[in-house]
């Protein structure tokens, strides 16, 4: 484990103040909206954090019968 510094990407959500975090990413310069806020959280993650954390999804037909 390291420390490394990511960036949380807000949205503005509804209601006074509130937030919403869109997007973890590893630079600042991540694609945001206007009106994102990007702010940068120290946190001790491990050294492949960002590959074990990507999300896959394979879809595969069922044999069977239709619905």
């Amino acid at each position: 484990m390291s420390t490394k510094t990511v960036y949380l990407h807000l949205r503005k959500g509804p209601g006074y103040g509130r937030f919403s975090v869109v997007k973890i990413a590893k630079t600042r310069d991540a694609a945001t909206r206007d009106g994102d806020v990007v702010m940068p959280l120290e946190i001790e993650l491990p050294h492949d954090f960002f590959e074990r954390a990507a999300i896959r999804v394979h879809v595969e037909p069922m044999a069977g019968e239709k619905c």
